[in-house]
């Protein structure tokens, strides 16, 4: 009877979030110049690149809802990354008004992408010959976490933050062949209290909150100013095995990041959701900011979406299923 009276009461207290995830990992990154990052992900990270690169099309009026950006003509490319829910999903635009964005690590709205791999080594040592740009003094190596990890950080060709990390720890015996094994997220925030009762109340997440502290192996390695703590959260995507970390910086001056949702260097975050009906009129209810052009669900391909953002405007394109499928092309 105990039992059952505590299971009764944890359903009860159990977290129903307006958005109920069913599947995430697709991160969008809006790219200045498609070739060149593909590129970067495929020869200097070692992303398997399976397919060949679409040609620009005009936006069906359902993207151009979604990305604000009537008139425009797009071109996508998705890597899978190995070990890992996460997929990178470059997108191009042209033909329309954007303002590229490079936020310092620091600044809120700023992405890590962190890809596992066997041998760091080897990753660096492509970073030179394939002219990328390179964060970590040296070019080396540094050793990270008290000695549990050894990485680097660059910027791939838009902007975007990228950590390539080696753990000090046996690699498990299901990992995937070649040299990417598994990946990871990291966005800066302006405030950790405000983004995890966020992602709390929206997705339902159970982030674990950590406190500030100083790790210069850290800070030099990325590029941040000696001085700086950080604080580090983390949650897991529901649904998925991806896990993401909040940073917060303090002791060294932050700029939010504002930006359009097509601008290069934009990061979005693709969800797939059971009712996007029912999720819409709850994100709403809390203060999501809707940022697609409609404010609605809009359709494209079988799916219907709608576009929103958290308080640091990293952005997420919602998305379910429709029953009504789309003519062939």
């Amino acid at each position: 009877m105990i039992n059952t009276l505590v299971c009764a009461l944890l359903m009860l207290q159990a977290p129903n979030p307006p958005v109920s995830i069913q599947a995430g990992g697709n991160m969008l990154l809006q790219s200045a110049n498609l070739e060149r990052s593909i590129e970067f992900y495929r020869d200097f990270v070692g992303l398997p690149d399976m397919g060949a690169v679409r040609p620009f099309t005009p936006l069906t009026a359902g993207l151009a809802d979604l990305y604000l950006a009537p008139g425009a003509q797009y071109r996508p490319k998705t890597l899978m990354v190995p070990g890992s829910d996460l997929r990178v999903e470059l997108i191009e635009f042209r033909n329309v008004d954007a303002h590229p964005v490079h936020p310092k690590l620091q600044d809120p709205g700023a992405t890590i992408i962190t890809f596992n791999v066997r041998d760091v080594e080897s990753v660096a040592a492509r970073a030179e010959r394939s002219g990328v740009h390179m964060i970590t003094p040296g070019g080396k190596p540094a050793t990270l976490e008290g000695g549990k990890a050894r990485g680097i950080f660059v910027k791939d060709p838009s902007g975007f933050y990228v950590e390539i990390v080696q753990r000090n720890e046996p690699i498990p015996a299901n990992a995937p062949p070649g040299n990417v094994i598994g990946a990871r997220l990291a966005i800066t925030v302006k405030d950790t209290d405000e983004t995890l009762r966020f992602y709390r109340d929206i997705f339902g997440f159970e982030p674990q909150s950590g406190a500030f502290m100083a790790d210069k192996a850290f800070t030099d390695a990325a590029g941040v100013p000696a001085t700086t703590q950080y604080r580090k959260s983390t949650a897991l995507i529901t649904n998925s095995n991806l896990y993401v970390d909040f940073y917060e910086y303090r002791g060294v001056d932050r700029t939010p990041m504002k930006a359009v949702i097509h601008d290069p260097g934009v990061a979005i975050m693709r969800l797939m959701v059971k009712d996007i009906i029912a999720s819409l009129k709850g994100a709403k209810a809390l203060g999501m900011p809707i940022v697609n052009w409609s404010g609605e669900p809009t359709m494209e391909a079988g799916y219907w979406f709608f576009m929103a953002r958290d308080p640091n405007y990293f952005f997420f394109e919602v998305q379910q299923p429709s029953e009504i499928r789309p003519l062939p092309r």
